[in-house]
């Protein structure tokens, strides 16, 4: 989007907080995926809801999925971020996929490497911009689909790939290197509506506003 250098660092800022909340939860008990993700996008919808910077408005809403069997999800994504600017001098929707797994010792092992590797491709069948979102009780990151599928060891080491923070992924997001338009609102769209369009409603959601302050 156009430059707004404060607006953008204080959303990576208050990403990070909620990131580090989910890191401690992921230290103090051992949930699984869809546990850590809920925690996740409603950490950060609770973190950047009601935000002002520049005399743009941040809001952030989660539309949770509708309780499919993972393994039957065709888009084989857990989460679908959407990104919705409308401002005096730009205007962009946009979206990402994304999966989400935990690790072992900062790694994927096994089967679950393979089951993994296919779901990125099953992701990257409906859009590049999809990703790996890696959960340990050391951090958050998020990892390119395709890098994933790229892999042909028996075991899957985020760490030997090209990976970004949480934050840091929400930056470069926030700024226009990540989003796929075509996984963005049309207009007079309803969220419900993207996520049944984009993959039939099986991911959740998390939709994140920039309006100008009326």
């Amino acid at each position: 989007m156009t430059r707004y250098p404060q607006l953008v660092r204080e959303v990576r800022r208050r990403i990070r907080e909620a990131t580090d909340q989910t890191i401690r939860e992921i230290g103090e008990h051992d949930e699984q995926e869809p546990v850590i993700t809920a925690s996740l996008v409603r950490g950060i919808r609770e973190s950047l809801s009601g935000m002002h910077r520049n005399g743009v408005r941040v809001t952030a809403q989660v539309l949770s999925d509708r309780g499919r069997n993972s393994q039957e999800r065709r888009s084989g994504a857990d989460l679908l971020g959407v990104l919705d600017i409308q401002l005096p001098s730009f205007s962009l929707s946009k979206g990402f996929l994304a999966q989400a797994k935990k690790l072992q010792n900062g790694l994927i092992v096994g089967r679950e490497a393979d089951r993994t590797r296919d779901q990125c491709r099953r992701m990257l069948r409906f859009s590049p911009d999809s990703f790996l979102f890696a959960y340990s009780a050391d951090g958050l990151w998020a990892v390119p689909a395709s890098s994933v599928v790229a892999t042909n060891s028996s075991n899957i080491n985020i760490f030997g790939l090209y990976y970004r923070t949480l934050p840091s992924f929400y930056e470069v997001h926030l700024t226009s290197f990540v989003g796929d338009p075509r996984l963005g609102m049309k207009p007079g769209e309803k969220m419900r509506e993207v996520a049944d369009r984009v993959t039939r409603g099986e991911p959740t959601v998390l939709y994140v506003s920039l309006r100008p302050i009326q």
